[in-house]
């Protein structure tokens, strides 16, 4: 009897797996298949969620929470099993006592403490989905705008090559008249070709972001992404007129991952409850007898709790210290880009002014400062497109802690 009550278990065991396991191998509908195209970000947002591998096993985990909460009320009701009946056939005084287990399972304390605790897991793993989603999106957008600052490098460095072949065609000139002694052509020339190897390096580093990105969002094609359309900075504000105060207030009232720790401190109290009636019920842990071991039982629960309980304030803590940064990042950043954006337009008036004192034939000094304004110009203008991005990245992380906007 107990074999076959054995095979039982297993044969069910194996057809509940085979139905849990069914949606994470028989998703088709992943993106990617067709010709690569130009993405932009808030299309990735909207795809993210259903594609990416991580938030699709949370998913298949929080169905295997929601199936063991329902068989564990189920459980509650009368059922029967075939020790049961092998016991009520023998009517062995020890037999019926151990029957209650399966004819009224709704009279042992530590079955209401069991479904207690799956419902706790059930709705934390409720809260990881959203977690995975939202960690998904972060990364997933952090990626995209790593290639809309590498596309806007290339911009910014072609655009200037532009300049250093305009200034390179004037000193050829000069030099050919005199006016300028040789070998400053040279200079020019060799940052010329410093350009072209610094753009294939950006290039290729595009070409790893764009695979990456591809991955992250669960496409079969890893070149299904050609491009980010671009993204227009100055269309995104500051949501409210927050301070860091307010920033951390909100996050640790709106945070997800709070909530999820908070569900497993609340399944272990329950585990805890669960142990010290486990010795009433006949099908229980071996372990959980009464006796002098009973106390120990219980301990191991209850230090579950402590443990969960000091994960909470360490995930407290990294909340405030993480919404201050971003905060901190964003505030530096918006006030780095204004001054970058001053010395910008400082150096276009000195390589002006450079060009003008070449035509008028002042020679070499006015070379120097030519020169010397380009190579500003170039430092300056990949300095503010950093200073863009990292100013937007900082302003999404504040949208993520802080629940805002597209979170």
């Amino acid at each position: 009897m107990k074999k076959l009550n054995m095979k039982a278990v297993i044969l069910a065991t194996i057809l509940i797996l085979g139905v849990l396991v069914q949606p994470l191998t028989s998703h088709s509908n992943l993106g990617g298949s067709n010709s690569p195209r130009i993405y932009s970000v808030e299309e990735l947002r909207r795809q993210v969620s259903s594609e990416n591998f991580a938030v699709r096993a949370n998913i298949n985990r929080f169905r295997r929470a929601r199936a063991t909460m329902l068989m564990r009320y189920n459980n509650l009701f009368p059922h029967l099993s075939i020790n049961s009946i092998v016991a009520i056939a023998s009517m062995s005084p020890l037999g019926l006592l151990a029957v209650i287990g399966d004819l009224a399972p709704f009279l042992l304390p530590n079955r209401w403490y069991q479904l207690e605790e799956s419902e706790h897991l059930f709705r934390a793993e409720n809260f990881g989905i959203m977690v995975a989603k939202e960690n998904a999106l972060q990364f997933v957008e952090g990626v995209a705008l790593e290639i809309d600052r590498n596309q806007r490098n290339l911009q910014i460095l072609t655009g200037l090559r532009k300049e250093y072949v305009n200034a390179l065609n004037l000193v050829k000139t000069l030099e050919s008249t005199k006016e300028l002694p040789e070998g400053k052509a040279l200079s020019l020339e060799s940052k010329l070709q410093l350009f072209d190897q610094t753009y294939a390096g950006i290039e290729y580093l595009l070409q790893q972001q764009r695979i990456d990105l591809a991955e992250a969002m669960g496409f079969r094609n890893l070149n299904a992404i050609a491009g980010i359309a671009p993204i227009t900075y100055a269309d995104e504000k500051f949501p409210l007129t927050y301070n860091v105060f307010d920033i951390q207030r909100r996050t640790i009232n709106t945070s997800r991952e709070l909530l999820e720790i908070d569900q497993l401190i609340a399944a272990a109290h329950s585990s805890v409850g669960q142990n010290l009636f486990e010795w009433l019920d006949p099908y229980s842990d071996t372990h959980a007898g009464l006796g002098l071991g009973l106390g120990n039982y219980i301990d191991i629960a209850e230090s579950s709790v402590e443990q969960l309980v000091g994960q909470k304030q360490v995930i407290t803590a990294s909340l405030y210290k993480k919404s201050a940064q971003a905060f901190s990042e964003w505030q530096n950043n918006l006030e780095s880009i204004k001054k970058t954006e001053q010395n910008l337009a400082l150096q276009k008036r000195r390589i002006d002014l450079a060009y003008q004192q070449l035509e008028n034939h002042k020679g070499d000094p006015a070379y120097g400062d030519l020169e010397n304004a380009l190579e500003e110009l170039t430092s300056q203008s990949i300095q503010r497109n950093n200073q863009l991005f990292f100013w937007y990245a900082s302003l999404s992380q504040i949208y993520r802690l802080t629940h805002s906007r597209y979170y």
